[in-house]
């Protein structure tokens, strides 16, 4: 929201003095950004009482310098965003040649944006460390620049399709294989989820307060508990949740 209200000063300040500039945002976009504002703050309380905050404590200059080597497994160690990157890359190339003048709002968006993924990326250590991502960047954290990607090569990829020029079957035939690729890889965690699923229903079926599972997936956790004190606090949410009628922990083989 601090974007788009900058964005929307912005175009304001231009032609105008810089005092009435404010004064022509929209009012709702205010009310809006303040209300967002307010549940950030609040989420940001809530996440001061994660139970990881006890276990984690990582200086925030430490969280910094791992952040890039976030960044880099990123972009190697799967082969979808390096090529979602590169066809962002390849989009903008042939628009940058083609010399529409449309291109230049489209470019503006790209600043926009741009400016966006790089103030996620730096507040992303303020979050705090967790153990099942020690270098701050993973795929769930990234999602928000991701979407901003799939954005961008949807914008583009529309743009050069309404528009001629050369070699476009080719590109054409591109586009179709990079869709391909990513629908292939998208596999479904249906099964992940049933055994946890599975978990759970064994939790709250069993007669003991301590409760050895038959399954090895991660129930509420991002290991394996094999100890059962380490799934105390997650036996009192169970409780609290009302899927235990009374407090029990669990633990695997």
């Amino acid at each position: 929201m601090f974007v788009i209200v900058l964005h929307a000063w912005f175009n304001n300040y231009v032609g105008s003095e810089s005092q009435t500039s404010f004064k022509r945002i929209p009012r709702k976009l205010f009310i809006l950004s303040s209300a967002t504002g307010i549940i950030c703050l609040y989420s940001i309380y809530l996440g001061k009482f994660n139970a990881e905050n006890f276990f984690n404590n990582i200086s925030l200059s430490d969280r910094y310098a791992v952040l890039p080597k976030g960044l880099i497994n990123i972009f190697t160690q799967k082969l979808g965003p390096p090529l979602l990157l590169l066809t962002i890359i390849l989009n903008f190339a042939i628009i940058y040649r083609l010399k529409e003048e449309r291109s230049k709002q489209l470019m503006s968006q790209v600043k926009w944006i741009g400016l966006f993924i790089l103030i996620y990326i730096l507040i992303l250590p303020l979050g705090g460390y967790r153990e099942y991502r020690p270098n701050i960047v993973r795929s769930d954290t990234f999602l928000p620049v991701i979407i901003c990607m799939v954005y961008l090569f949807g914008i583009t990829t529309l743009f050069l399709l309404n528009w001629q020029f050369r070699m476009k079957y080719a590109y054409l035939s591109f586009i179709f294989l990079f869709v391909l690729i990513f629908t292939i890889a998208d596999k479904s965690l249906k099964p992940e989820n049933e055994c946890e699923k599975n978990a759970l229903n064994q939790i709250a079926l069993s007669k003991e307060k301590i409760v050895e599972l038959d399954n090895d997936c991660n129930v509420m956790s991002w290991y394996k508990i094999t100890d059962p004190s380490n799934s105390r606090l997650n036996g009192e949410l169970l409780q609290r949740w009302g899927v235990t009628n009374e407090e029990k922990v669990y633990f695997q083989k």
